[in-house]
């Protein structure tokens, strides 16, 4: 009978090897599929902060848009407010404090009133525009 020990001994050589190697691809496989995993957690997590970060922001400027959406509605137009004004408007007297402090309080309203044909006349009367001038407010250019 022949010897097959050394044929034997070779293939199981052989064999121990390429288990040896497939366990070592099979281990850095799985290494670079963590790895792989890893990097998308942090690409995900990095995503994820940019997002909240960014909702932030929005949240930051809708808050102060409607802030100031509040305070331009807290100041109603009304141009009876501007009654302290009349006789100086009407005559040569100096306006009141009351008056000056009315015509600031209306100030944004001003161009409204000379759209309005029915106030016009009176907002852009020459009274009006050196009473407008004596309170230190400037005549608006719409």
């Amino acid at each position: 009978m022949h010897d097959l020990s050394a044929p034997v001994n070779l293939i199981h050589h052989h064999l121990s090897i390429n288990c040896w190697a497939r366990s070592w691809l099979d281990a850095s496989f799985l290494g670079s599929q963590r790895e792989k995993k890893n990097k998308k957690k942090a690409a995900t997590r990095l995503l994820k902060m940019k997002m909240a970060s960014f909702f932030m922001a929005v949240t930051v400027v809708t808050a102060m848009l409607l802030a100031e959406a509040q305070v331009s509605q807290a100041q109603t137009c009304n141009p009876g407010q501007l009654s302290p004004c009349l006789g100086a408007i009407m005559s040569s007297t100096p306006p009141s404090t009351t008056c000056c402090s009315k015509l600031k309080e209306q100030e944004p309203c001003l161009c409204g009133y000379l759209k309005d044909p029915s106030r016009k006349q009176f907002v852009s009367s020459p009274g009006a525009t050196k009473v407008a001038r004596d309170c230190g407010v400037p005549y608006p250019s719409c």
